[in-house]
């Protein structure tokens, strides 16, 4: 069995890019280590975020090295089931966000972020740094 699977959200990745951080750090080792996925919709995100071509390259040269995870049909619906459960309880999430629980849920993965309101997902597990 491999390293454990992270799914990285993009406002770490964020951190990554700009440079010196302890997220961005953890992000390297990570890299390095292995069991880093990355879904389309933080590409895109990403690449959307870009100030210019060389950023945007940089992007895709570093996600093109990582395996990326395709959303299935079945993580539509239980993504469509969460974001439905939590806005039920009054709790509203960005749905690229709800999208990515799901994927980290429905694959046993952890999510790597810095955004509290994944805290309103009690199935989530989060990636935490080492010894923080």
């Amino acid at each position: 069995m491999g390293p454990e699977k992270i799914l990285t959200d993009t406002c770490i990745w964020i951190e990554y890019f700009r440079g010196k951080s302890l997220f961005s750090e953890e992000l390297r080792r990570l890299i390095q280590k292995g069991g880093l996925v990355i879904t389309g919709p933080v590409v895109f995100e990403l690449l959307q975020g870009a100030k210019n071509k060389k950023d945007a390259d940089l992007i895709k040269e570093v996600t093109r090295g990582l395996p990326l995870f395709e959303v299935t049909h079945e993580i539509w619906l239980s993504a469509g089931d969460l974001y439905f459960d939590l806005r039920r309880k009054g709790i509203t999430i960005p749905p690229s966000d709800v999208l990515l629980a799901a994927m980290a849920i429905d694959n046993n993965w952890s999510l790597f972020t810095t955004d509290n309101h994944f805290d309103h997902i009690p199935k989530l597990r989060r990636h935490s740094i080492p010894g923080k």
